[in-house]
């Protein structure tokens, strides 16, 4: 299987010299570190070497070592620069294609669809498309229509509101203490697509990848300053720089893929890994390599990856079947509908003692929770991050 790329290799280095791959290895006796605590709250996940224990360093890999992109997309034309990403991305695919039955993940949007048209083009109807969200997901008859028309076997689960509740406490093992809710959803297919295929392919990070989605801002510091933590840090502390080939539109793809795209995003599919082989086909290095070197004209609203469409895969080129922008599972309608959920917020508000100890003002972190529990405010990504912190204050008995 295509080894996985070195910015989604975790490792965590305690001061006693131990080693390990979760942090989870490293919570007997352990307390949490204020800084990782208020990064976490500020970006989704820590910065830099800071991990959410204290005296427990994240472990960079180091440069990643890539190879100049052979050809360079500035010495093709239009049309050749389009060819190019279409053989480089059936190439990605064909690198990762080792399972008797193959599945893609089909959101419907651009990037997934990318990667099923590939597929597609090189094992036909032996494959099966996999969508997932919930009902109101505008995701599942959009991922319906790109199936039929590249004519394909597709499964469809539609999610449960409480699906990231029922799957968040394997979803933060998987993670190795670092995936709340908003990693959780997906994993509520595991089980049923485990019999539909042996290997999945995604597209995650294409936004990214051959796009000009840029690093997400922070909270808002008045937010953090009511929680009573630190202001935010710069996120990109501790990313190695980038390879020399790399475009001046391209630097913020690079930052992105080191710290959102490998310490957040990733924890949607880890605990997919378990059971079935994923495959972030997106990240194969010459594939990487070649979207690095890009400009900010094929960037701009994935400008080349729409033209590769419309060359070499037309019948689910974007000017046709139009992409879709939502939620998959919206977290913030169930966090404030449903039952299950609804009690759960009542639980973390009944102990304030407990975000107390975390160096949280409990009054704070009651109004967030009531605020999203009563429906007056969409802060689920936040709410999600303070299950993070909840579930390891019940794991260190704080």
């Amino acid at each position: 299987m295509t080894p996985i790329p070195p910015p989604l290799r975790r490792q965590f280095l305690a001061a006693d010299g131990r080693t390990g791959t979760s942090l989870l290895e490293f919570a007997e006796g352990a307390s949490l570190d204020p800084q990782g605590v208020a990064d976490l709250l500020a970006w989704g996940h820590p910065v830099g070497a800071t991990t959410l224990l204290a005296g427990v360093s994240w472990v960079s890999p180091g440069p990643w070592a890539l190879s100049p992109p052979d050809p360079h997309p500035s010495t093709l034309s239009d049309i050749a620069r389009a060819d190019a990403l279409w053989g480089l991305l059936r190439d990605a695919v064909s690198r990762a294609i080792d399972g008797r039955r193959l599945g893609v993940s089909l959101s419907g949007g651009l990037d997934s669809r990318a990667v099923a048209a590939a597929a597609v083009s090189l094992r036909g109807r032996a494959l099966t498309l996999a969508t997932f969200g919930d009902p109101g997901a505008v995701d599942l008859g959009r991922a319906r229509m790109v199936a039929r028309r590249l004519d394909a076997p597709h499964v469809v689960s539609v999610l449960p509101l409480e699906a990231a509740l029922m799957e968040e406490g394997r979803v933060f093992a998987a993670t190795g203490g670092l995936g709340g809710p908003a990693s959780a959803p997906g994993a509520f297919t595991d089980a049923s697509w485990a019999d539909d295929f042996d290997l999945l392919l995604s597209g995650m990070s294409g936004d990214v990848i051959w796009g000009d989605t840029r690093l997400r801002g922070p909270s808002p510091a008045s937010r953090l300053r009511k929680l009573g933590v630190a202001p935010a840090r710069d996120p990109v502390v501790g990313v190695p720089e980038p390879p020399p080939w790399t475009t001046p539109a391209s630097v913020h793809a690079w930052e992105n893929l080191w710290t959102r795209q490998a310490r957040v995003t990733w924890n949607g599919l880890l605990s997919r890994r378990q059971e079935i082989a994923v495959v972030p086909v997106l990240w194969d290095p010459a594939l990487l390599s070649f979207c690095l070197a890009l400009d900010g004209v094929d960037r701009a609203d994935r400008a080349l990856l729409r033209a590769m469409f419309a060359r070499h895969a037309p019948a689910v080129d974007p000017a046709v079947v139009p992409p879709v922008s939502g939620p998959v599972h919206d977290l913030d309608r169930a966090m404030c509908t449903s039952e299950d959920w609804q009690a759960e917020l009542d639980a973390m508000m009944a102990f304030p003692e407990k975000w107390a100890a975390m160096g949280l003002k409990p009054r704070a972190v009651g109004r967030i929770l009531r605020l999203v529990r009563n429906g007056k405010r969409p802060r689920s990504g936040l709410v999600s991050r303070l299950r993070v912190l909840w579930s390891w204050a019940w794991r260190l008995g704080l």
